[in-house]
Formats: C-alpha cells, structure tokens, sequence
C-alpha cells in the first residue's frame, strides 16, 4: 500500500491516540441541583437560631457591664477598708497607739472607732455585693455553647465566675465577723488587738484577691 495512504489512514487514528483526555462534564441532572440547594440552605442559619444568637449577645453585653461595674466598685471598696485599717489598726503593737485608740489625740480619717459602724465601707461592701450576686445572676442566662463560639474565653469564665462568687462570700463573711467582733464580745481591741489586727490584714487580702479575681473575669469578658 502507498505509504501516504498509509500515513493518512494512520493520522486520525494517532492523533486522538495522543489527545490528553478530556475532563468528565459535570453532573448538572434535576437531583445533583436539588442535593446542593438542599446543602446551602442547611448551611444558612435559621430564624430561631438568629434570634438565640442575639439574645445570648443581648446578656453577653449586661454580663460585661456588671462584671466591670463589679470590679470598680470593689476597688473602691477596698479602699476605704484600707482607710478604716489605718484607723482601727494600722501595722503598730498596740490598739492604744492607733488613731482610734489614742483617743483626743488620734486623727481618724472616717471617725468610725470601736463599736460604730463605718458606713462609707459598709455602703461600698454592699453595692460590691449586689455587683457581685447581679452578675452571677446574669451569667447564668449566657448560653456559653454560643459565647464560646465567638470568643473561647467564655469558657473558661464559666468556671471562674464561681472562684469569684467564693472569694465574694468569703470577703463579706470576714468583714462581717470583724465589724461585730467587738459588739458581741468575741474579741476586744484591749485584750485581742493582735489576733484582730490579723484578721484584718486577711480580710484585705482577700478583698485584693476579689479585685484581682473580678478584674480577670472582666479580661475574659472582652
């Protein structure tokens, strides 16, 4: 046979032969369309779960306000519980050589002494306490499934606003204790000032470790 005949015949032959194959045409059928919808509308957050979204946020927002309203009002508590130690106790060896003790000669800041009532720390302990209950409170309306999706350190306050409540409790049982100590002659100033002095100097410790506690929750929180 004529070897052009032959390179004719041969060329379609060989030149499909070569051809890389082609990519399968995608499956555009009536199911295949109605599978991908149905997948994208699954995807797309129903009304129910927007408004869950939005109310958790909506509790969020309080259980932030009161956490940092909560930390501002302890510190300020704390500082006027410094004051009143200052007063009642300071770092000396005897109640005589306080401000309260020395009598005419003392200069008590606040003037509460003894067996009267410092009101200005006792107003602040309780509006850190009512703070404190408020956004516990708050936080149990919080779905922390939801808060942790947009921020994992919701997490982890949902275990630490109960440390905080504990040190809360512990702070307003102490000072509760110490307030009345006197008046119900548990202990007195003359003849006790070195174990109440003690117990003073914990008691603001541990309202330091409620500012402390507090403040970091607040971090969390944002």
């Amino acid at each position: 046979m004529n070897p052009f005949v032959l390179l004719a015949l041969g060329t379609p032959v060989w030149g499909f032969a070569l051809q890389p194959p082609a990519p399968a045409a995608p499956d555009l059928s009536v199911d295949t369309v109605a599978q991908v919808q149905a997948v994208a509308v699954e995807m797309e957050p129903s009304s129910a779960e927007l408004a869950a979204e939005s109310r958790n946020a909506h509790w969020m927002n309080w259980n932030r306000a009161l956490s940092v309203s909560t930390t501002v009002m302890m510190a300020v508590t704390g500082a006027f519980g410094f004051v009143q130690f200052h007063d009642e106790y300071g770092f000396h060896d005897e109640h005589a050589e306080t401000n309260c003790g020395r009598g005419v000669q003392g200069d008590p800041v606040f003037d509460y002494c003894g067996e009267s009532t410092p009101i200005p720390h006792l107003i602040g302990a309780g509006a850190s306490a009512v703070g404190l209950l408020s956004t516990v409170a708050i936080s149990t309306q919080v779905d922390f499934d939801l808060a942790a999706r947009r921020d994992g350190d919701w997490r982890t306050y949902e275990t630490t606003r109960w440390i905080a409540l504990g040190l809360g409790l512990a702070q307003a049982l102490g000072g509760a204790f110490l307030a009345n100590a006197q008046r119900l002659g548990v202990l007195s100033y003359e003849d006790d000032f070195d174990a109440m002095q003690a117990l003073a100097i914990g008691h603001m410790a541990l309202g330091a470790a409620n500012v402390g506690m507090n403040l970091a929750n607040s971090i969390l929180l944002f």
